[in-house]
């Protein structure tokens, strides 16, 4: 009687651990489910978004006397407004990022932007724009996984796209997501479950010295409602004020973003336009013969920590219809100098410029309020 006790509890403890399993192994978490459904429906989608952003600049008596000491003194705005389109057109492995000022309180924000993100690398175009302030090269940047679920380091030019948090715009799995870049850096974590806010679950992400919280309804089948996050220097939050529903999907319909860094704050709307098929032939566009400088082979850390500021050399060469294998570069390419150059820095060749530097995570609080979005009209763009 007792050997059969003991078989019947070892049966049962042996069911019990595959139930688990099961449990663990299938999709047990109807959260992270839902997620990973609504990413994969919206992976071949296009979203097109109207956009209005403004940013305002507040400095201390102490920046204001940073600022008129400056060696290169100019006027500097203390309100700017921006208003245009994002399309966000979508692949599996490969999304193309449109971002257009239209209309804008000063001649130099007006411009068109153009972005593709791939499983391990960005794209930045040059800048269909008269802004002078705007790349006038291609660049390639590394980048850990897929670039829409990391985001892009800080392009100064652009009011719309930097801020992109592709759970709310683009229906990326916000589990998975990590942006924006100049809050996360490339850091990977885990979003843990943190208790529920009525029908939102929250989700909680702590690598110091970023602190991100989200929080998805429900009642929309668990689609993100809003977010937060910090750093040391930036702090960012998307809340969904309208919704939307296609082919059984609730999707944000109109978000607004605030953002505050030093003494800059900035505030966006984004309402949703239309949503559409994205082509299944979409591929990487440049003309051909366009200047790229490209960032693939230098470590990942290092552009976490410098940004575009990286002192390491890059590869130059003419984009001849594909992008080239990384193990390629140092065939197809020409090593040159570091991607940006300090103002007064010595003069390099003509066919060697520079990229001028885009300050992103190596300036202080104080001089980064100034410095990314104001002082980046001091620098002078390599010909």
């Amino acid at each position: 009687m007792y050997g059969h006790l003991v078989s019947l509890a070892g049966f049962c403890g042996v069911a019990a651990c595959y139930l688990v399993f099961i449990a663990q192994a299938g999709c047990a978490d109807p959260v992270r489910e839902a997620c990973e459904r609504r990413d994969a429906w919206c992976s071949r989608k296009t979203f097109v978004w109207e956009v209005s952003a403004s940013r305002s600049l507040r400095l201390t008596r102490q920046e204001q006397e940073m600022l008129q000491s400056a060696p290169s003194r100019g006027e500097v705005a203390s309100q700017v407004s921006v208003s245009g389109q994002v399309a966000i057109m979508r692949l599996p492995g490969l999304t193309c990022v449109e971002s257009v000022h239209e209309r804008a309180s000063h001649s130099w924000l007006l411009g068109r932007f153009r972005y593709w993100l791939g499983r391990d690398f960005v794209l930045y175009s040059p800048s269909e724009t008269p802004n002078i302030y705007s790349p006038p090269r291609a660049l390639v940047l590394p980048v850990p996984g897929d670039g829409l679920y990391w985001g892009l380091v800080q392009d100064g030019s652009d009011e719309f796209t930097p801020k992109m948090h592709p759970s709310f715009l683009a229906g990326t799995n916000p589990l998975r997501t990590f942006t924006p870049f100049f809050i996360f850096n490339w850091r990977e974590g885990v979003w843990t479950p943190a208790g529920r806010q009525g029908a939102v679950v929250v989700y909680r992400f702590s690598v110091p010295p970023v602190e991100a919280e989200v929080g998805l309804d429900a009642t929309k089948q668990y689609a993100p409602a809003y977010f937060k996050a910090q750093n040391q220097t930036f702090r960012q939050e998307y809340q969904v004020h309208e919704w939307r529903r296609l082919d059984g999907w609730w999707i944000p319909g109109k978000v607004e973003v605030k953002e505050v860094m030093g003494s800059v704050s900035s505030t966006a709307v984004y309402a949703l336009k239309q949503v559409r098929d994205t082509p299944s032939d979409m591929r990487p566009f440049l003309p051909h013969g366009t200047p790229v400088k490209d960032m693939r082979h230098i470590p990942l850390e290092a552009i976490a920590v410098e940004g575009l500021s990286v002192q390491k050399p890059v590869y130059s060469y003419l984009w001849s219809g594909s992008l080239p294998q990384k193990a390629m570069l140092s065939v197809v390419g020409k090593e040159s100098g570091p991607l940006v150059r300090f103002v007064n820095a010595p003069p390099l060749p003509p066919e060697d410029k520079p990229f001028p530097l885009l300050p992103v995570a190596v300036a202080t609080a104080a001089v980064a309020a100034v410095g990314v979005y104001w002082f980046l009209k001091r620098r002078q763009w390599g010909a």
